[in-house]
C-alpha cells in the first residue's frame, strides 16, 4: 500500500471500531489489540488477510464502511487452468484498494478545490482587476496535479500568474529540479511568475530551503485546511531589475516575502481593503 492508502484504511478500521473500546474490538473480531493498533496507526504494509478483513466488516459500527468492506469481500472470477474455465474466490484486497485509491483521490480533489477557492477570494479582497483563464500550456501536468492561471490587467510588472498544485506523492528535491529543468526551456516572460502550491505544510517547509537557479519569478505558498488563518507568499527568486514596488504591486495574501541571495528578505504587509506597505526588514 502507498502511504495515503495505509492512512486511509487506518481512517476506515477506527470508523468501523467507532465508540468500541479497543479489546471490546478485539474480543468481538478475534484480532489482536497489537494488529488494530498497528493497523488504526497505519504502520502495516500490505493489507490484511481475508479473514481478518470479514471480522471488521462483521463488526463495524460504520455502515458505509461495513457497505465498503462487505463489497470488497464479495465476489469471483473466472481463470483458466489446462484449458478448463473456473470459478475462483476473487482477492478481496485488491477491490479493497481500489476502493482506497478512490478515497484518497476524492479528497485531494477538496483540498484543491478548497485552496483554488481560498486563492481567488484573497484575490477578491485586493484592488486588483484580474481575469481567471485557460491555462496556457505551460506545464506538463505530470509534475503537478492541477493549474490554475490568473492575468492582471491592471499596470503592474508581474501580470500572468502560473499557480501549480504540488501532490505530496511527489518527492519535493525530484519534483524541484524537474519543473526548474522545465522552467529553463520555457520561454516565461518578466511579467510572468510561477507560484507553486505544494499539498502539505512539510513540502513547503522544504521549497522555503531551495534555491532556483533560472531567471524566473517563483514563490511558494501554502494554506493550511483547518481555517483562514494569515497566510504568506514567499518568493524563492526574482527576477533581475525587479524592484521592491514591482513585487509590493503583486501581493495579494496577508504578507510577502522576498527571499535575496545575500540572505537579506524583504518583507511587505497587507492590511484588508487598505494599501500595501512596507513593513519591517527580518
Amino acid at each position: 500500500m502507498t502511504d495515503d492508502e495505509r492512512l486511509e484504511f487506518a481512517s476506515m478500521v477506527r470508523k468501523a471500531k467507532g465508540s468500541q473500546s479497543l479489546s471490546e474490538f478485539s474480543k468481538k473480531t478475534g484480532v489482536s489489540k497489537y494488529q488494530l493498533s498497528r493497523i488504526m496507526n497505519g504502520k502495516l504494509k500490505e493489507l490484511p488477510r481475508k479473514s481478518t478483513l470479514q471480522a471488521i466488516a462483521l463488526n463495524c459500527e460504520d455502515m458505509a464502511v461495513k457497505m465498503e468492506l462487505g463489497i470488497s469481500l464479495l465476489g469471483y472470477k473466472y481463470e483458466t487452468v489446462n484449458g478448463i474455465e473456473t470459478r475462483v474466490d476473487d482477492d478481496p484486497r485488491e477491490k479493497l484498494l481500489s476502493f482506497l485509491n478512490l478515497e484518497v483521490k476524492m479528497k485531494r480533489k477538496e483540498q484543491i478545490r478548497f485552496q483554488v477557492g481560498r486563492i481567488l477570494a484573497e484575490l477578491s479582497e485586493t484592488s486588483h482587476t484580474w481575469m481567471r483563464k485557460k491555462m496556457e500550456d505551460k506545464l506538463n501536468l505530470s509534475l503537478a496535479d492541477h493549474s490554475l492561471y490568473i492575468e492582471l490587467l491592471d499596470d503592474v510588472k508581474m501580470k500572468k500568474w502560473h499557480f501549480y498544485f504540488v501532490p505530496k506523492s511527489q518527492k519535493t528535491d525530484e519534483f524541484f529540479y524537474a519543473f526548474l529543468g522545465w522552467l529553463s526551456c520555457c520561454q516565461m516572460g518578466g511579467d510572468e511568475k510561477c507560484i507553486l502550491v505544494p499539498e502539505n505544510e512539510r513540502m513547503y517547509m522544504q521549497f522555503l530551503n531551495k534555491k532556483p537557479n533560472c531567471n524566473v519569478n517563483l514563490s511558494v505558498i501554502y494554506f493550511d485546511n483547518d481555517g483562514f488563518t494569515e497566510s504568506t507568499e514567499e518568493y524563492l527568486q526574482v527576477v533581475g531589475g525587479m524592484t521592491k514596488e514591482d513585487i509590493r504591486s503583486s501581493a495579494f495574501l496577508e504578507s510577502t516575502t522576498v527571499h535575496m541571495e545575500d540572505g537579506e528578505e524583504i518583507y511587505f504587509y497587507k492590511n484588508r481593503n487598505a494599501d500595501i506597505c512596507e513593513g519591517e526588514f527580518t
